[in-house]
Formats: structure tokens, sequence, C-alpha cells
């Protein structure tokens, strides 16, 4: 059945240009599309972005209408008054749209805390009747009261007071049980418009990796290279095994680009791809396919608000993984075991030092079996079942 132009589903990202947060992206647009199958849809976002989803998703986005804007901020001394000043504008624009169309719902996929705070603003203004779904993500590591610089205080302040001006038609998704609990120690007014949902990815079955025949275990890690994701820690890592390496045992290296924070660690013993650039997407893929092994040092002080996309591109990728022990790794392996868990940087040694004893790959074959397992029980047609009844329970779902 053909959308139903009369009914509109609006979907807005202000925030991300070119293949930053794609994944998640494209994944909510293809989920939005499949259960609002009678609706119309409208994507507004950066132009490259915009073509990245489409790229991305492909047959799953379907039907939908798009309207782009220009990227509207670039590195540099400026970087901030443009990030917030832009956003601001697209909001604005956005609005505007909204208040005109009248969509059934109107989903923001990011807000950064001034724009979150903006947006309620607005709302009350031109919006009172309009519902709202707004999607959290890292930002809300700025509601945690131990900020240290000025800029952080101010977001801390400024994220807060959106989360309490927030009206009751306005839901909330966050990605992970753990981070809802956490959040509502800061931020308990909010209770019932929070809803959990599963990080929602577009997983295919994955190809395996191909092996040059070089014996060596190939141990990688990417997604967020900084000090405070604990990165120093794979720097470390790879200090303990420096015969190992000398012997060509194993190897270790970074993919993608590395915070200035990183400079003091950097030694022999790590190798780097590409660490002064950012990475699209299919390049970051073709990359990390040629490892045997992710490393992640993320602890619970990083990812107490906070989802992980890097480990469910190691599901999607077929990635075996190993990471620090953390509430949301816990709650997203536990049922299946992808990955393995860890209570220190020593532990983790001793297992690594263990598959160089057992040269097989048996150890690889059973943690695919289970990443094909969770796969399974996460397919798109699944995925978008437990979106919509969380949708249904919100009200937020109507045909």
């Amino acid at each position: 059945m053909a959308p139903n132009p009369g009914k509109l589903i609006l979907i807005a990202e202000p925030v991300h240009f070119g293949d930053t947060h794609v994944q998640v992206n494209s994944a909510f647009v293809a989920l939005f599309r499949h259960i609002y199958a009678q609706h119309q849809l409208q994507l507004v976002a950066e132009k490259k972005h915009i073509e990245a989803i489409r790229a991305n998703a492909g047959h799953r986005i379907g039907e939908i209408s798009t309207r782009s804007f220009a990227a509207y901020s670039r590195p540099g001394l400026f970087y901030w008054p443009q990030k917030i000043l832009g956003e601001w504008r697209q909001i604005f624009s956005i609005v505007r749209a909204a208040r005109k169309s009248k969509p059934e719902l109107l989903v923001w996929l990011c807000l950064f805390p001034t724009g979150h705070l903006l947006l309620q603003c607005l709302s009350r203004i031109y919006l009172r009747g309009q519902r709202q779904l707004i999607v959290l993500h890292g930002e809300l590591e700025y509601l945690k009261p131990q900020q240290k610089s000025l800029a952080d205080q101010f977001l801390h302040a400024v994220l807060k007071k959106a989360l309490s001006g927030a009206g009751s038609r306005v839901s909330y998704f966050v990605l992970g049980e753990s981070i809802k609990t956490n959040l509502l120690q800061y931020a308990a007014r909010v209770a019932a418009q929070v809803c959990v949902v599963d990080h929602p990815y577009l997983y295919d079955a994955p190809v395996q990796a191909q092996r040059s025949g070089a014996p060596a275990l190939r141990i990688c890690t990417f997604g967020t290279l900084k000090r405070a994701k604990n990165t120093q820690l794979f720097f470390e890592m790879a200090g303990r095994f420096g015969a190992e390496i000398g012997e060509g045992k194993l190897s270790f290296t970074t993919i993608g680009k590395l915070s200035p924070d990183l400079q003091v660690y950097q030694s022999a013993a790590v190798r780097h791809y590409k660490p002064s650039e950012f990475i699209p997407q299919k390049e970051y893929e073709q990359e990390i396919r040629q490892y045997d092994l992710a490393l992640f040092f993320y602890d619970n002080e990083a990812y107490s608000l906070t989802a992980s996309g890097v480990l469910h591109e190691c599901i999607r990728l077929g990635m075996p993984f190993l990471a620090l022990q953390n509430d949301y790794f816990y709650a997203l392996i536990r049922r299946h075991g992808a990955g393995a868990l860890f209570h220190s940087v020593e532990d983790m040694e001793s297992y690594i030092r263990s598959l160089l004893i057992n040269a097989d790959s048996q150890w690889a074959n059973n943690f695919r079996a289970s990443i094909f397992s969770f796969i399974q029980e996460n397919s798109f047609l699944l995925q978008s079942e437990k979106l919509k009844k969380v949708l249904e329970h919100q009200g937020l779902y109507t045909v």
C-alpha cells in the first residue's frame, strides 16, 4: 500500500554530518519507514548525511522525501559558535516546517544540549500539541556533576534545564536499560517520558575476515580513540606483549583518528591506520575486517550514560572482541557471549596469552557462533516489532 500523503512522520537530524552517526541513524530511519508503512516520511539532515543514510540502509529506506542543508561548522577557532548557532538555525527551520505540516510525530535523532533547550522553549510557543520523540545519546554525559571545564559546566546546566522543561507531549529514547537507570539519578522528573530501546543496527550476515596467511594474531581497537575512553590502555596492553610482537606472534593497530592526548603513549609496539583523519564508513569497515580480535577498555565511568556503537559494529562485521566490564557491555552480551568481559587489564592479558598458546581458531569460531545467534535474535523484523511495541506504549504509534 502506498504511503498516505495526509499522514506525516517528520524525522530531523540537525547535529551530525557525513558518515557520523550513520549506523544508528540509518537504522532508525529504516525502522520508522517499516513501522509507519502507511505514512509519508520526511528526513531533514545535512546533505552528505542523507547520502550516507541512503547508502547504508539501501532498500530498507523505501519511499521517503528528504530536505537537506549544508554543513554549518568547521574545525577551528569558531567551531563552537558555528556549531551552536548552526544547529539553532536548523531547529528554527524544522519547528517552522512542523508547525505548518503538523506531523503525527516529530522525531529528533540527536540534539546538542543548547539545541535541546532551544527546542523546549520553541515548543511551548509553536508546537504545544505536537507529539515529539528525542533520541538521547552521549550528550547525557554532561549531566554528571563532576564537570571540569567551564564549558562543560555550562552544558551541564543547560541540559538539566532542557530535561526539566520537557513538556508532556515529549518522549525520550535511551539505548539501554542501564542508561535509563543511571539517567534517572540526575533527571528523575522525566521518568515516565523515558523509554528504553535496544541500540538499533542494520545487521547482515558477517563476512569472515580474509587472512593473508600470516600466523600472527591481529589485534585492533577503533571507535572514539582518546584518553577519556581509556584508549591509553590499548598502548599499555601492547607494551605487555613487546617480546611477542618482536617475534611476529601478534600485532596491535589503532584504526581511526587519535586524540592529541594520546601522543605521549605512542610507541613502536602499536601501528596506526589513518590516525590523523576521519575514515569514510566503507573504508572503515574494510579495514576492520582485516583483524582477528578487537579490544576495548571503556569502564562504567565512561559508559554509564552512553551506548556503544563499536560493539554493534563488531557484531555486524563478525569481529570477536574483548572488553573491560561495564554495565552497558554486560547487558548487551550476557545472553549470547558475542564477546568476553574482564575486570582488569591483567585478566585480559592472561586471556590473550592463552590464545597465543592455543593457536587453533576454535576460540574465534565459538565467538562467531555467538555473533550469528545475536544477529538472528536482532533481525530487522524483530527490531521493528520491539520498537513498535515501545511506540505503542508511549502512544506514539497510530495507523
